[in-house]
């Protein structure tokens, strides 16, 4: 009797530690296979120079740019949370960026280097976002429609790139996104009207840029507003007189487009 017992006690923390196993492997794997995949794409940069930190040796956390945390409060294994690598002379594409592998970002600030080519749709991933920030870089895509889907963002800048194609109208899904910088691109099409669902918006600015047809009435919906930028397009008809419920705007600029009335 107490041979059997002991026996099905042995199975059971058996099947526990097979259950348990797996997961703190998991885990624990997770910031090495987080650290592969940005060495991965460092490989494929021309000017790698900077992230000489980044290298087998040692831990991503210390690497250079790279922030890491608990994924709950302090509990489990720490993985990347934060990726902030402004003017640090990146040459190359994103592409190589296995994004699937960073699920637990919350910031990526790659702004002003020279990183190009197309916005891997992949990005899309990246669905604990909060912050992202390409700004000046040299990205000659399409705005992907997948960003729609990162729920979690607040500030989304891909000004100063070479941008190209229409707005997607899935960036109003991202319903707490306080401040989005679109200028300084070649983005073509009207401004989407379902922009204006964006209520928590507060700065916006999508000028110098090549959109046209008129300022939609919608964008009177964004009464948290405070900076608007419509500057430098190519926008015709009439200043909507919807946008006098932007009580909180401060600075309002639609100049060098073909407004009439």
């Amino acid at each position: 009797m107490a041979s059997q017992l002991h026996k099905t006690l042995l199975c059971a923390t058996s099947l526990l530690l097979l259950l348990l196993l797996p997961r703190a492997l998991l885990v624990k794997a997770s910031l090495g296979s987080q650290g592969r995949a940005l060495l991965h794409w460092k490989a494929t940069l021309r000017s790698p120079q900077s992230l000489r930190s980044w290298n087998l040796n040692s831990s991503p956390c210390n690497w250079t740019g790279v922030t890491c945390n608990y994924p709950v409060a302090g509990r489990g294994r720490s993985v990347v949370t934060e990726i902030s690598l402004p003017r640090m002379g990146l040459a190359g594409p994103l592409d190589a960026l296995d994004f699937s592998a960073l699920g637990s970002l919350l910031r990526l600030n790659l702004s002003y280097n020279q990183l190009g080519g197309a916005i891997p749709p992949t990005i899309s991933a990246l669905s604990r976002l909060v912050s992202l920030d390409f700004t000046s870089n040299q990205f000659r895509s399409k705005i992907p429609v997948g960003i729609g889907s990162m729920k979690e963002l607040r500030f989304l800048s891909l000004s100063q790139n070479q941008m190209v194609g229409a707005i997607p109208p899935s960036l109003s899904n991202l319903t707490v996104l306080v401040s989005l910088h679109l200028e300084d691109n070649k983005l073509v099409g009207v401004i989407p009207k379902e922009l204006g669902r964006l209520h928590e918006l507060m700065y916006l600015d999508i000028g110098v840029n090549r959109l046209s047809g008129s300022i939609p009435s919608n964008l009177g919906n964004l009464t948290k507003l405070y900076h608007l930028d419509l500057y430098q397009n190519q926008l015709i008809g009439v200043i909507p007189r919807e946008l006098k419920n932007l009580v909180n705007l401060v600075y309002l600029s639609i100049a060098d487009n073909n407004l009439t009335g």
